[in-house]
């Protein structure tokens, strides 16, 4: 039988993705969002075929938070440019 989730038993779980993102990125971003955007990634990265590999994702997910995080903390004023 299938996971749920797309993984056979013994592999990296959706859970386990998280867990690591989560650690990656030190818990600057809440664990909620962390989710949100690695099952995001994962819908994504299915799409191609067959189920993603976690690691796949795992990079995706890394890439996608950390350039919402610089973007959001870095200021921008009102002519465009990063102060």
């Amino acid at each position: 039988m299938d996971h749920p989730l797309g993984f056979t038993p013994g592999e990296t779980t959706l859970a386990d993705v998280v867990e690591d993102v989560f650690q990656d990125l030190q818990a600057s971003v809440p664990l909620a969002t962390i989710a949100i955007a690695v099952r995001r990634c994962r819908r994504e990265l299915d799409i191609g075929g067959g189920p993603a590999e976690p690691e796949l994702i795992r990079a995706l997910a890394l890439e996608r938070l950390r350039s919402r995080r610089y973007g959001v903390s870095q200021k921008i004023d009102r002519t465009g440019v990063p102060r």
